[in-house]
C-alpha cells in the first residue's frame, strides 16, 4: 500500500465545478472534438428526475 487515501462520499455543491472540470478532462476529444459531458453534467443537476442521493465522489487524499 502506498499511503494513500481514498473516500467515497456524496457530491456536494461545493464540488461541480472540480467534477465538470475533470469530467471535461477525461472526455475531451475522445469520441469527438471537444466534448459536452461536462455540461450534460452541469444541466442534469437540475432537472427533476436528478437524484442527489445517487450522486457520489471518490476523493485521494482529501482531493
Amino acid at each position: 500500500m502506498n499511503g494513500s487515501s481514498y473516500r467515497i462520499r456524496l457530491e456536494t455543491p461545493a464540488d461541480y465545478r472540480k467534477v465538470e472540470n475533470l469530467t471535461r478532462e477525461a472526455f475531451w476529444n475522445v469520441y469527438r472534438p471537444g466534448c459536452t459531458e461536462h455540461y450534460i453534467l452541469h444541466i442534469y443537476r437540475s432537472r427533476e428526475d436528478f437524484v442527489p442521493e445517487l450522486d457520489f465522489v471518490m476523493e485521494k487524499d482529501s482531493e
